[in-house]
């Protein structure tokens, strides 16, 4: 591995995860393809986090250990291990995943061979605290037209499961995108942005388990990505619409073009979550979020 620049960095932000972390880190550090950093960055942990990371990074020169002195939010602390990469390729770790030995390798296999790629990914599978296979396997799910516009709209409407959000990029093509945003969606916003920029790639192959609890469940509230956010009125299904949009004009596309993601992705939020929509732009009404007290006197009934 070249001290300076690895070809392969992988970020681990964690929070309290040392349940499932030595599982993790056993899992990363045994990868086939060596030649990697693991940049971890610990979120305010308060349990035994600190102490499993800076064991393994005792006899392996590869790892190294941020830590944030307060709980900064999941995204500021995801975007944080980008930010101190120094790798051609980059990808995201959690911390209560676990991969085959030959992901790594397989990964970057994938990018190597074709420097339109901006995205390698495996087949997953999901499995439950103790290890058991929850389900067996996601459906294919590949990105390889070479039409911007094909590539997104195909997102908007067939995406399952973002699990790709753990898939290794491009560190120069990453850099384009505006990562993760501090709102519930972020990773579906960040594949959005990804699609737009090039075809992703899938190993045919299942070397990634996805861990699923309740505990993580619990955790990931709309607070999670941002603790500044509390108390205030999130709009999660709106706020996601509109960065939608944005990305898309955010690109070179011909103005057509963008005109029709930007209805494809009306067209989807509308079809698909159209309920949850009508529930935020209520409750946007009764708290007056954005509207003058004048309007709401007339439409609420009341000042």
């Amino acid at each position: 591995m070249n001290a300076s620049k690895p070809r392969v960095t992988i970020g681990l932000p964690v929070r309290n995860g040392a349940r499932f972390l030595d599982q993790a880190l056993a899992s990363l550090v045994s990868q086939t393809f060596t030649d990697f950093e693991i940049v971890v960055s610990d979120n305010a942990s308060d349990d035994e986090t600190q102490k499993i990371v800076l064991s393994y990074a005792r006899s392996d020169p590869r790892i190294r250990y941020y830590r944030n002195e307060r709980d900064v939010g999941a995204a500021r602390n995801f975007n944080r291990t980008f930010h101190l990469a120094r790798g051609e390729y980059f990808r995201w770790a959690a911390h209560d995943d676990i991969w085959h030995d030959e992901h790594l390798a397989r990964c970057v296999e994938a990018l190597d061979a074709d420097p339109r790629v901006v995205l390698a990914y495996t087949k997953v599978r999901l499995i439950d605290e103790e290890g058991a296979v929850l389900d067996p396997c996601f459906d294919p799910f590949e990105l390889t037209s070479p039409s911007a516009a094909a590539r997104l709209h195909r997102l908007l409407w067939d995406l399952r499961e973002p699990h790709m959000v753990f898939g290794l990029t491009r560190s120069r093509v990453f850099a384009q995108t505006r990562l993760l945003r501090a709102d519930q969606g972020a990773d579906r916003l960040l594949l959005a942005e990804l699609a737009l920029l090039g075809p992703w790639q899938q190993v045919d192959d299942v070397l990634f388990l996805n861990r699923r609890t309740d505990s993580v469940r619990s955790e990931r509230t709309r607070y999670w990505w941002d603790p500044s956010s509390r108390g205030r009125l999130m709009l999660r299904t709106i706020r996601l619409f509109v960065n939608h949009a944005d990305a898309v004009w955010d690109t070179a596309l011909p103005g057509s073009q963008k005109m029709f993601l930007s209805a494809d992705a009306f067209a989807r939020f509308l079809v698909k979550d159209y309920r949850r929509v009508g529930r935020e732009i209520r409750q946007a009404a009764t708290q007056g979020y954005g509207i003058r007290p004048w309007l709401r006197e007339r439409v609420l009934g009341r000042v």
